[in-house]
């Protein structure tokens, strides 16, 4: 086919996300428009340190639900969604890994701990994305910030 004509649309398709956030941005600042509702004020900085929440207020009855009523409603899927979490993130690992070996404990370990501490500050839980790691290595990625072999899953030594 017409060499730039593929280039046009690799390129179209590759930044299509950035495309519409310019537009919808370019769109706004135009006509002023209340379209979008704007988050309010971010307070810079990391979250306060605190422990979880260990009971969860329903809004629309008023009813709070204990530490036990969760664990006892939710059982199974406490136990199911960090395994399909972890399952994703080593299938990941070992997709990109190529021949390097790929260590699944310590990627349990890494993801564990870093879940553990991220709930300490009201984060949300830490896992891999094939989907960014795929655009990542398909696009040629070269810098560590967009670079998939720099995580944690790529980084270990040759054997």
């Amino acid at each position: 086919m017409n060499k730039p004509v593929d280039k046009a649309l690799w390129l179209l398709s590759t930044s299509r996300s950035a495309i519409i956030i310019i537009a919808g941005t370019a769109y706004v600042m135009i006509t002023k428009s209340t379209a979008f509702g704007l988050v309010g004020h971010i307070t810079p900085g990391l979250p306060a340190f605190k422990l979880p929440p260990f009971s969860i207020v329903d809004p629309s009855t008023n009813i709070t639900h204990s530490f036990t009523d969760i664990l006892s409603e939710e059982s199974s899927a406490l136990i199911v969604l960090p395994l399909l979490g972890v399952m994703g993130h080593i299938t990941i690992a070992k997709a990109f890994a190529g021949s390097d070996r790929v260590d699944c404990t310590q990627e349990i370990l890494c993801i564990g701990i870093s879940n553990a501490i991220s709930c300490f500050f009201s984060s949300y839980s830490i896992g891999g994305s094939f989907s960014r790691t795929t655009v990542n290595a398909m696009s040629g990625a070269e810098s560590p910030a967009g670079d998939f072999r720099q995580s944690t899953a790529f980084s270990y030594p040759r054997r």
